[in-house]
């Protein structure tokens, strides 16, 4: 699924309280929700400037059943609640 994996796991620990956190900023839907399945992340934020971070979050929602929103708040978005 990953085309080039520079780590075993999406986190490691490197130190007693330093950790390091595979990111991408161009990965696709598919590749995403499995990085977040595979963090096992309880909380998430979504880019909502830069591409539909809306539906990310929704998928995140509703397949992995992770708390997730996406920032900035979609107009109409009264409540930010992780």
């Amino acid at each position: 699924m990953c085309q080039r994996l520079e780590f075993n796991m999406p986190c490691r620990q490197i130190g007693d309280r330093e950790y390091l956190v595979a990111l991408s900023d161009h990965s696709d839907f598919d590749v995403l929700i499995e990085y977040v399945k595979r963090t096992r992340a309880k909380k998430v934020v979504t880019d909502n400037f830069r591409s539909n971070g809306d539906a990310l979050a929704k998928e995140l929602r509703k397949r992995l059943g992770v708390c997730a929103v996406a920032m900035p708040r979609s107009p109409g978005q009264t409540t930010l609640s992780l």
